[in-house]
Formats: C-alpha cells, sequence, structure tokens
C-alpha cells in the first residue's frame, strides 16, 4: 500500500521537534484547499469567512482565530464579497500535536473574538517567511509554547467567565448543531426570548442575522461535502435536510453562483 505523505513532515524548515517556523500576513481570494495539511494558528484581520478541518466547519469573521491541526484536512475560503486578511504562524513537526494537547487545544479551532495581531507581529520580529534554519531551531520552539499558552489562558478566563454575551451563546448553539440544521423558532424557545431580540443581538455583535449565519454555514458544509465526498448531490440535500435535491440546487446556486455539480467539477 502507498503511504501517504505526511505534508506536515515535508515542509518543515526546522530540527527541532516542534516550533513556529514560518509567519506572514497575506490575502486570501480564492479556495486553499490542503488534503493533508500543514499546521497553522490565524488571526483575521478583515473580512469573513469558511474553515473546514476535517468534518468541522465554522464561519471566522475579523478578530477571530483559528488553528488548524497538522496532517488534517484543511479547506478554507473568504467570503467573495469580503476576502480576508490574515495574520498566520506555521507549526511543524512531529511534536506538534502534543504541545497542543499539553495546552488543551487539541480539539480547539476556533476562537471568536480574541486579537493576537500584536503577539504575532512580536513573532515575526524573529522569525518571517525565509528565515534561518537555526533562527527557528533556536527560537521556533518557544514562540510556539508561548503563544499556544496565551490562548489556552484565554480560553480558560472565558470557561471561568460568569456568562458569555448573548450573542456568543447563540452562535454557540448555532455551531453545535451538526449540519446547521437549527430555525430561529427552535433559538427563541432555548433562550426565552423573542425572534426580534434574538436577531437584534445577533446582528448588533456579528453584523448579520442568525438566519443568515445559518445559510452560510449550511452552504460553507455542502460545499465541503462537494469537494471531500462522492455523496450524490441528492444525498447531500438529505443530509443537509432539504426536502429535496432540486430545491437544494436552487438555494446553492443562489448563494454561489453556480449548481452544486459545477462546484464539484471545479474544485474537487
Amino acid at each position: 500500500m502507498e503511504e501517504k505523505l505526511n505534508y506536515a513532515e515535508l515542509y518543515r524548515r526546522t530540527n527541532a521537534p516542534f516550533a513556529i517556523d514560518k509567519t506572514n500576513r497575506s490575502r486570501i481570494q480564492e479556495h486553499v484547499i490542503r488534503p493533508f495539511g500543514v499546521g497553522s494558528i490565524e488571526y483575521i484581520v478583515e473580512g469573513k469567512g469558511t474553515v473546514t478541518e476535517n468534518n468541522h466547519t465554522f464561519q471566522v469573521k475579523a478578530g477571530d482565530v483559528f488553528i488548524l491541526h497538522p496532517g488534517q484536512y484543511h479547506d478554507y475560503y473568504p467570503d467573495p464579497e469580503a476576502p480576508w486578511h490574515r495574520l498566520w504562524v506555521q507549526i511543524s513537526g512531529f511534536g506538534v500535536p502534543e504541545v497542543l494537547r499539553m495546552y488543551g487545544l487539541s480539539k480547539t479551532n476556533h476562537i471568536p473574538d480574541f486579537d493576537i495581531s500584536e503577539d504575532i507581529a512580536k513573532i515575526r520580529e524573529v522569525i518571517g517567511y525565509n528565515t534561518d534554519p537555526a533562527i527557528i531551531d533556536r527560537y521556533g520552539p518557544g514562540l510556539m509554547c508561548e503563544l499556544c499558552h496565551l490562548i489556552s489562558q484565554e480560553l480558560e478566563r472565558r470557561n471561568y467567565k460568569q456568562q458569555p454575551s448573548l450573542a456568543l451563546q447563540i452562535r454557540t448553539a448555532i455551531d453545535s448543531v451538526p449540519n446547521g440544521d437549527i430555525t430561529l423558532e427552535q433559538l427563541t424557545q432555548e433562550f426565552q426570548i423573542t425572534k426580534q431580540h434574538v436577531i437584534r443581538v445577533f446582528k448588533q455583535e456579528y453584523g448579520i442575522t442568525p438566519h443568515e449565519y445559518i445559510l452560510d454555514l449550511r452552504v460553507g458544509i455542502s460545499q465541503s461535502l462537494l469537494k471531500r465526498t462522492n455523496l450524490t448531490v441528492q444525498e447531500i440535500a438529505t443530509q443537509l435536510n432539504f426536502c429535496d435535491a432540486a430545491y437544494f440546487s436552487e438555494f446553492f446556486h443562489k448563494r454561489v453562483g453556480m449548481t452544486p455539480l459545477e462546484f464539484r467539477k471545479k474544485y474537487k
């Protein structure tokens, strides 16, 4: 059996077991697909979009952090009307999963509203895009641990915080439902507030209504399924609880500008 390439090792530029070995600021306007991606920690400076790691799809916006774990399927892309600028650090080495586990980040992908731009800027003063491997070996491991510790502390702070904002609670409730299959009525029942209040507090914090957020999430999930699997359009429609394939195709075309089959042909 042919062994799969370990891209997390292929792109390493350090002899250390784990390290930040590359950083940069870049503008993303198109899909990035890596079947066995390298690891990274990324901060969205502006824009918004969709990120998938394996079977987990989530929406990100300016001010959010997301973590991509090495050796996993990565697929991310910005909203075409709001392409994102991002600051990122690449984390590589066979020891990366263990370091993430030590800091409680093994299952963490998305940290909304957490500004680490200054922290990445400080890292970039030491490690850039084409830094001497000797410098990476010397400073990369420590910088990775410092950044992971910073994120871990923020997650602990949020866990101990008495009450997250209502908007964040609503967003968490949406993200926790498989395939984005939740309605505004269900949200009003869960939080015992009116539809108008749900819409108002969510839009005030995130700039879109809960309904628009759910639609964006379902589009992102369907795009991931079209690119990553051989499921038929009917099977995807069923999995996402659309009434039939025709309605799903119409919905997809309105949101993406092409049919599901055209999208699959272009990106798979």
